[in-house]
Formats: C-alpha cells, structure tokens, sequence
C-alpha cells in the first residue's frame, strides 16, 4: 500500500503543536526568517555585484548587442552587470570607480575624460547622403549640405551641385526621417549643421518602406539617410567631402577609420586599466570578429578586419 503522503508529513514542534516547518508570514518566527532571507539575498547580491563586471554605455546599440554580452557571459564565466542607459551616464560611472567597462558615443576630439582608462575604437555609424541611381551627381560636399537643409536656406536647384543637363534646372527635393526615427537627423544637424535646425518646410519619411518609394524613375530628391540603401532601392550612395569639390569618400569602413569619410558616429571602448589586462578575453570578443557582427547586425559598421586584429593583438600584450 502506497505511504500516506499526508499523513507521513514531517512535522516540527514549536510550542508543543504540530505546525509545518513553513511557517506562517504572519507569525512572529515566520517574520523573523523572512527577515534572515532577506539580509542573506541582499548580501549574496552584493557580494555578486562585487565579483562581477560593470558595463555601462550607449543606449544606441540595442537588442542585439546585449543579448551577445549576456551569451558571451554564459559561455566564459564571467559575471556581469549591464546597464546600456546613455553615454553622459556611463562616463559617470567611469570616473568614480562605479563601472569597469564603458561603450561610449561622444563628441569627436573628447577625450580627455577618458585618460586613466585603456580605450579603442570599436566602430561607425555613417550618415549617409542618397539620390536616385540614375542622378548624374556623384559626390556633394559638407558646406553644401548646410548650405541646402539648413534652417534660412532656399529653395535649390541641382545646377548648384554640379549635375548635368537634364537635371540642372530641376529644384532638389529635401527629405529626412521622422525626429526619433533612427540617429541620422541629430547626428546630421551637430556634424553639419552646428546644432541648427533643418529649413522649413523639409519633408519627412516615419520608416524603411516609406524611404524606398522615394527613389521612382523620375524623382528629384535628395535624403539624409542612417544606412545604405536596401536590395532594390532605386537609390545610390553619394561620395561626401568636407568642401565642395574637393576628394570625396564613401562610407567604407576604411574611409569611416581614417576619417576620410566625415560624418560618422564612433563608438570607443573604454576599460579601467587596473582591470585592462584581466578582461582581455572580453575584449578580444568585441574586437574580434565575433563583435564585429553583433555591430553589423546592430546599424554599426565595424573596423576593417586588418585593423581589428591589429588592435586585439596590442591589447593581448599589454
């Protein structure tokens, strides 16, 4: 015969009545081993928070990019605590001892915060600058950029970018995306436009669809765009120089390294250097080519590869 579960329950004493050894919230033992409980998950998360690995940053890498650091924690062992809440914040942390490793989107030539820490560059995010495929232009340059989607600026004609006939006499057709939508319009207004505001009057595309049916076989437009266009977009890539008619450069992850290509975004990361050498595997793994795909897959562009190699094999000897 099958024991009686119930009645086979081990019981303990207390105060000479059988009770279950879960005791009852409300019961002034059952309060004081809550508060047991408590102070002992308080104390393992500290001592967890302690052990592990703080990394802070940029809100603008997303999903993708933390769901690899939390994958790579799983696989390496290494604990870590992630908090992706902003650049300005993380650089914070950093510099009061609260954080070890920082994923940072500054201003270019800003850097002297970082100075007692170990830093690289880990990649771009481009703007880019589209036409129609079949536009005769070839390249434009920054002082023109500002000079037509800027706030005051006029109505324009593609005969002031240098295009050819059949297109000089037709006015350019501005647009940009949605405020919010992707890094593009900010990013465009500090690098180009010194923090003013685009003209009046500029159209606006909410989304991916709505850029592609821009590009038709008789559209005139001009877009500031965050990536290269999709397969089948009627739509090029425009060669970007910081003058009008001086040397141009596409957005290549060669062009964006060496600065050739102005408007980027860098994403550096910085480690504390009494840490550096400790998480070297960490940083071969953003680095490497592992990182440079979760960077791919999250709208950044990542170091040439000959440059990624370079940068892990410093770091390995520091």
């Amino acid at each position: 015969m099958p024991p009686n579960h119930e009645n086979s329950r081990r019981h303990v004493k207390w105060r000479g009545e059988p009770r279950s050894r879960f005791l009852p919230l409300a019961s002034p033992a059952g309060a004081r081993r809550i508060a047991v409980i408590t102070l002992f998950a308080a104390a393992a998360s500290a001592v967890f928070a302690a052990d592990a690995v703080r990394i802070v940053g940029t809100d603008l890498l997303g999903v993708e990019f933390s769901k690899a650091l939390y994958e790579y924690s799983g696989r390496s062992q290494l604990r870590i605590v992630l908090a992706l809440d902003g650049s300005r914040p993380a650089l914070e942390e950093l510099k009061t001892n609260r954080a070890d490793v920082a994923l940072l989107v500054l201003p270019e030539g800003e850097t002297e915060p970082l100075a007692a820490c170990d830093t690289l560059v880990l990649g771009y995010h481009p703007i880019v600058i589209l036409s129609p495929a079949a536009c005769p232009l070839a390249n434009v340059g920054m002082d023109q950029l500002a000079a037509v989607f800027g706030a005051g600026s006029k109505s324009v004609r593609w005969a002031e970018f240098g295009a050819a006939a059949g297109w000089a006499k037709d006015p350019v057709e501005l647009w940009v995306a949605e405020t919010g939508v992707g890094l593009a319009p900010e990013l465009f207004k500090q690098a180009v436009l010194d923090g003013r505001g685009f003209r009046p009057g500029i159209r606006r595309y909410a989304d991916q669809a709505e850029l592609g049916a821009l590009f038709g076989e008789t559209s005139r437009v001009l877009v500031i765009a965050s990536s290269v266009p999709a397969a089948g977009m009627r739509a090029k890539v425009l060669a970007v120089s910081r003058r009008a008619f001086e040397p141009a450069a596409l957005p290549t992850a060669a062009a964006l390294h060496d600065g050739s290509y102005p408007l980027r975004l860098t994403l550096r990361l910085a480690v504390r250097r009494e840490v550096a050498a400790r998480l070297t595997p960490l940083v071969a793994m953003l680095v490497g080519d592992a990182g440079a795909v979760v960077l791919d897959r999250s709208g950044w562009v990542p170091l040439p590869p000959s440059v990624r190699a370079q940068q892990v094999l410093v770091w390995s000897r520091r």
